[in-house]
């Protein structure tokens, strides 16, 4: 037995598994025994597949094509609160599936894009998007807004939210 303390009461725990767990692991040996002689000798076995593809085609997907953007504040690696503003171009869209960039202004004023890939949640509210060493969460908070929370997970980690609005198409 070992001896274990909780609170102030010893309590004393035993080394070999519980009757219980051993019968729970017979009656599962016996299920998986009884549907595999469910299965003639030399059949297929029948497997239940479902198909999401019936779902994801019935579903309307927002429309996010386009360019958003907005300001937010960021913690550098330096302690300091910046500034910026946040442009995601999404050019491609295919159902619920996303493509395009992330567009941003270095501090030395050159302009950064890097590519985005993601999707829209199945509720269509929400959706995610991965780029190199970094991702964002949002909500499709309406036709021309969205929110956002962005991580990028690199060297010089941080993290930042914003509200972006869809520009005029």
């Amino acid at each position: 037995m070992i001896r274990a303390v909780c609170q102030a009461a010893p309590v004393r725990i035993p080394r070999r598994p519980s009757r219980c767990l051993a019968l729970l692991v017979v009656a599962a040996s016996l299920a998986v025994v009884a549907l595999t002689a469910a299965t003639p000798v030399g059949a297929a076995p029948t497997t239940t597949t479902t198909s999401t593809s019936t779902t994801k085609a019935s579903t309307k997907w927002p429309d996010l094509v386009g360019t958003w953007t907005g300001r937010y504040r960021f913690p550098s690696s330096t302690n300091k609160g910046v500034d910026s503003t946040e442009t995601l171009i999404l050019d491609t869209q295919d159902g619920e599936l996303l493509w395009g960039y992330n567009q941003f202004v270095e501090a030395d004023g050159t302009i950064t894009k890097i590519p985005l890939r993601g999707s829209i949640d199945f509720d269509t509210k929400g959706f995610g998007l991965a780029e190199t060493g970094g991702f964002f969460v949002g909500r499709i908070t309406g036709k021309r807004s969205l929110t956002i929370r962005f991580f990028l997970v690199a060297d010089k980690f941080t993290s930042f939210d914003a509200k972006l609005t869809r520009a005029a198409r």
